[in-house]
């Protein structure tokens, strides 16, 4: 059965891993090697540890596995969901849905001032597909800049919670 959870720390060598393997098969089909290049230095498990326990995250478990997670930042009235990412081969099985709706759950109870939940989407139509499903619509098609001539374009979303 999947349970959805806090983030630990002993996590962020699979989540690192889960991350990875999403950057390299899917990444590197519509981005540069140099933006993919960059996004995995930023993937290690040391990092990420980091990173999560600052941040909102939550990651998907069954059978002592970590399937998928998701992490996320909440301030006054905006929640901004900065990563989401579920094992290759457990796409399409209802694991990213369910982390969302565990998220927009805890957002509700924890942070009722909140109105709006932003991401940034990758350019892939399924990513895209997904999180229109998730009643997120796009707003901006946008590019980031990063040291050593990095451009990333992503797609802006939102959602409204009532």
């Amino acid at each position: 059965m999947l349970k959805i959870r806090r983030f630990r720390p002993a996590d962020a060598e699979e989540c690192s891993r889960i991350e990875r393997e999403i950057q390299r098969r899917l990444f590197s089909r519509i981005y540069p090697k140099k933006v993919t290049a960059h996004f995995l230095r930023g993937s290690s498990p040391r990092r990420m540890k980091k990173k999560f326990l600052r941040r909102i995250t939550f990651v998907a478990e069954q059978d002592g596995n970590i399937r998928g997670f998701l992490v996320m930042i909440a301030k006054k009235r905006v929640a901004k969901i900065s990563s989401l990412f579920v094992r290759f081969d457990q796409r399409r099985t209802g694991i990213g849905r369910k982390l969302m709706d565990f998220a927009v759950s805890f957002l509700r109870k924890n942070f009722p001032k909140v109105r709006k939940v932003w991401l940034r989407s990758s350019l892939l139509q399924p990513t895209i597909t997904f999180y229109k499903a998730m009643g997120f619509n796009k707003i901006a098609r946008k590019t980031i800049s990063f040291p050593g001539k990095i451009r990333l374009v992503f797609i802006l979303m939102e959602k409204n919670l009532p």
